[in-house]
């Protein structure tokens, strides 16, 4: 019978129970707070300039110490849910996140507030490297793409509620940008929402030796008995040589290296675009106006992006929706560098928005599969860390790519990024969707 039915893979092979969804819904309010610090910057910078007298450089130093933060939280919040636990980490990275984001509100000089806002990147980078991966470990094999592309879609929505939020708010007094920063202590309620609904990872508890208590949480979430007496054990102390040898071993380097180019390049092309379309699109004639048009549209394209992932992440393996989706940018990105009238690029700004977010969608769910529970969470910050380096660069050397070549020649840039990753995923990239994640990393 049914009910009789005996679980020795974790949560594939069942369907996805309201315990499953209360998680999902809580990482998207935890991605939700997350999208929305992450943006909220742009839009408080030109009042502090204004009220505060701060320059184009000091705004480029806070940026940069947000960006520091986001590369040490997501080293450090990867190492530490490896030892730890998957729950506890959320959790604490939710408590660190939301206090430094309400600290902003708070600052009464540039030299703090740029403190506050490196501690609040190590807190958002943090929760984004621990939710995704948790999110792929608690789901089944049959649906996690699906489910975990919905909740990060769901907590996209926080950039265009921030921007209208700070439209609405920002002009009405001076002081009103402090506002903008108490929304981010709404994150303490996810952890006290957490401490009711999340589970530890089964997975995690299995890799420590803690069999019984993972087949307690397997039963507790779906209703039958399990028995994980067979499941994989590595209980190896991770130390940041060991994630590196593992990373870069025979078994695991194709792995690797596929997601490097992805997360080094391709996100590179997306940050690109996201970043120098507006601008670009106003120094071929058009005006601010127009510009900041463009750039609400696209906003609207970003929160799409997930929700097409969900339709399409769980087919094909995982690796054919990322090289469709990198064909359909490339096919777009031409497009878009040959198009003069202003309502076509207007609808294919949108379209790229959409298939940029898609991918970054599907590729976290990739991320977070093709590495064993061990070193998954260490193995994912150290990719996503590091790809934040060449996008680094890459807004440095745009602006001289396109003084040297022009709006073609940086379309031209990102059009070969998006034939690279497609050929790399299609030629080395292993299937995903559909199997265990034990599977996978056999």
């Amino acid at each position: 019978m049914e009910n009789q039915k005996v679980l020795t893979s974790y949560f594939d092979g069942v369907k996805v129970t309201s315990k499953h969804l209360k998680i999902v819904l809580l990482i998207a309010m935890g991605l939700l707070f997350d999208m929305m610090d992450n943006y909220n910057f742009s839009f408080v910078a030109p009042t502090l300039m204004k009220n505060w007298g701060i320059t184009m450089e000091q705004v480029g130093q806070i940026n940069s110490m947000f960006f520091i933060g986001m590369l040490v939280g997501s080293l450090f919040g990867g190492f530490i849910s490896d030892h730890i636990g998957r729950k506890k980490a959320f959790l604490a990275s939710s408590v660190f996140f939301s206090v430094f984001s309400l600290s902003n509100a708070f600052v009464t000089n540039v030299q703090a507030f740029m403190v506050m806002r490196f501690l609040t990147g190590v807190g958002i980078a943090s929760l984004i490297i621990v939710a995704v991966p948790y999110m792929v470990e608690m789901l089944p094999a049959e649906s996690r793409g699906k489910w975990q592309a919905l909740g990060i879609g769901l907590g996209y929505i926080g950039i265009p509620a921030i921007a209208i939020f700070c439209k609405k708010v920002i002009p009405l007094a001076p002081e009103n940008w402090r506002y903008v920063y108490a929304i981010g202590g709404g994150g303490l309620i996810i952890a006290i929402l957490g401490l009711l609904w999340l589970e530890e990872s089964p997975r995690w508890l299995v890799s420590k030796g803690r069999v019984a208590e993972a087949e307690r949480i397997v039963e507790k979430m779906t209703g039958y008995k399990a028995d994980l007496s067979g499941a994989v054990r590595n209980t190896e102390k991770v130390s940041v040589l060991y994630v590196l040898k593992e990373m870069f071993s025979k078994k695991l380097y194709k792995n690797t290296l596929v997601l490097l180019e992805i997360f080094w390049f391709a996100y590179a092309a997306g940050f690109i675009f996201i970043s120098f379309a507006p601008t670009l699109f106003v120094t071929k004639g058009y005006s601010i106006e127009d510009g900041l048009t463009l750039s609400m549209m696209m906003s609207f394209g970003f929160v799409a992006g997930p929700f097409v992932a969900a339709a399409i992440s769980d087919k094909g393996g995982r690796k054919w929706p990322i090289v469709a989706l990198n064909i359909a940018a490339l096919v777009l990105s031409i497009v878009y560098a040959s198009l003069n009238n202003k309502t076509g690029i207007y609808v294919v700004a949108v379209l790229i928005a959409v298939i940029i977010q898609a991918m970054c969608a599907v590729t976290q769910t990739y991320l977070g599969e093709l590495f064993p529970t061990n070193i998954r969470n260490a193995a994912s910050g150290i990719i996503y860390s590091s790809g934040r380096i060449p996008t680094a660069v890459a807004m440095v050397a745009i602006p001289v790519i396109n003084r040297m070549y022009g709006y073609v020649g940086v379309f031209a840039v990102t059009g070969m990024i998006y034939v690279l990753t497609a050929i790399i995923v299609g030629v080395w990239g292993v299937r995903a969707s559909g199997k265990s994640l034990e599977q996978i990393n056999e």
